[in-house]
């Protein structure tokens, strides 16, 4: 082993890496929740604000498009909120954990779908 190869590597390997279930921007922040490497290899966060962004669509319907239609089923969901303070909260898993209150007097806590 030669006295550069430490240093190399020590160079290589902190590599920073934004987390793929985690997304803001001014119209939305998502935050993301399941199997990380489907986050990562759809960079499923950014694919929901980038619909919301580009396609017009309302964070509701930019969630349910990527949850329902690009992950598997049991993939994992997103706690999101858009610009207005609506507040989203989706998953195709048998349960997620998840809470949300806003200033309309909302106050929920939920593991299972209602």
């Amino acid at each position: 082993m030669s006295g550069l190869q430490p240093y190399v590597l020590l160079l290589l390997l902190p590599t920073p890496l934004h987390p793929p279930g985690t997304w803001a921007d001014k119209r939305c922040a998502v935050s993301g929740t399941g199997i990380g490497e489907e986050f990562l290899r759809r960079a499923a966060a950014h694919d929901v604000a980038a619909r919301v962004a580009y396609k017009g669509i309302d964070l509701s319907a930019a969630v349910k498009e990527v949850v329902f239609g690009s992950f598997s089923p049991g993939d994992g969901g997103f706690i999101g909120v858009d610009d207005q303070y609506n507040i989203v909260m989706e998953f195709n898993t048998v349960g997620m954990d998840r809470a949300a209150a806003d200033s309309t007097g909302r106050f929920e806590a939920s593991i299972f779908k209602e």
